[in-house]
């Protein structure tokens, strides 16, 4: 009898943090990096940048210089095992900013599932105060993979789309300016907090299983499409190498949303099983109620390439 695969899953929970109370502008709180200095501040430079705004030891490097292109991004890739690769195709957790300082912000935020990501843009003291932290104007002198002694873990990706800096699992092994971007992570939750949700497309994946058999009330496919059309068979491929599809079809969008919605805030009619919560994702029956159908739902950012990648050098 064929069932439903069940995967561990990771979660990584992040301290949340206060933002402003004013719409679309960004606060950020100070971060406590006490303990992981050396006596050097490492969010400064000794050289001044050809971007920097100031010079001296105030020099800080501008990242928002008007263009289209992403410059900077800050990305929390999940390690170990994972259901559906869908969740680390842009991050499990990010921001991404382009040079006209518009960004798209999805905290990791504790007890809330497949939260929204929102749009916003970046004020003149969150800029500066970003690029200062994330020690951006050197981030070519300590780009590069940094380590831990631990076997599994989180990695997290800081760029300005030139030069990255690859921190996986706290870092530690890493420089100090490396192990202080960490610290940094909590800084998500406000700018999201002071956003507004975004409203562009969506990416789904979808895992079908024939002549399945489950113990729970089946719940119909939620879009007119075939489902088959669009699902990867789980009985023949590989999860880790399940694609995702891009959703742009307003009526699917809106669905979708809704659907994310109601399985988020547990907002279902009574008697349906909340399978995001059970499992992590949404679970379908085909019409006769033999085929299962694991749905997973993340937005589409438009740094996206036609695979639902952003690629950091």
């Amino acid at each position: 009898m064929a069932y439903l695969r069940r995967f561990a899953l990771c979660t990584l929970i992040l301290g949340s943090a206060c933002g402003s109370d004013d719409p679309g502008q960004s606060a950020l709180p100070p971060s406590d990096t006490e303990g992981t200095s050396t006596g050097e501040d490492p969010s400064s430079s000794d050289t001044t940048d050809p971007d920097s705004t100031s010079a001296g030891e105030e020099a800080w490097a501008e990242i928002c210089d008007g263009s289209d292109q992403m410059r900077l991004a800050m990305v929390l890739r999940d390690g170990g095992v994972v259901d559906n690769e869908i969740v680390r195709e842009i991050g499990s957790a990010y921001l991404y900013v382009r040079g006209t300082c518009e960004y798209w912000v999805l905290p990791a935020i504790d007890g809330v599932l497949w939260p929204d990501a929102r749009t916003g843009v970046l004020d003149p003291s969150a800029e500066e105060e970003l690029s200062r932290v994330l020690s951006y104007d050197r981030l070519d002198e300590i780009a590069g993979t940094w380590g831990a002694d631990e076997d599994d873990g989180a990695t997290l990706l800081v760029s300005d789309g030139t030069s990255t800096v690859s921190c996986y699992a706290g870092c530690e092994l890493g420089p100090v300016a490396a192990r202080v971007m960490w610290g940094q992570l909590d800084r998500l939750e406000p700018l999201w907090d002071n956003s507004e949700p975004y409203a562009g497309p969506l990416r789904i994946s979808v895992v079908g299983w024939a002549n399945s058999v489950i113990d729970e009330l089946g719940v119909p496919w939620p879009l007119e499409r075939d489902p088959w059309s669009i699902a990867i068979d789980g009985d023949t491929e590989p999860g880790s190498e399940t694609p995702s599809l891009l959703i742009d079809d307003p009526d699917e969008v809106a669905a979708l949303r809704e659907l994310r919605r109601q399985y988020r805030e547990d907002d279902l009619p009574e008697g349906i099983p909340n399978a995001l919560q059970a499992y992590g994702h949404l679970s379908f029956t085909s019409e006769d109620g033999q085929d299962l159908f694991q749905l997973w739902i993340r937005d589409a950012l438009p740094l996206e390439d036609e695979d639902g990648a952003i690629v950091l050098p």
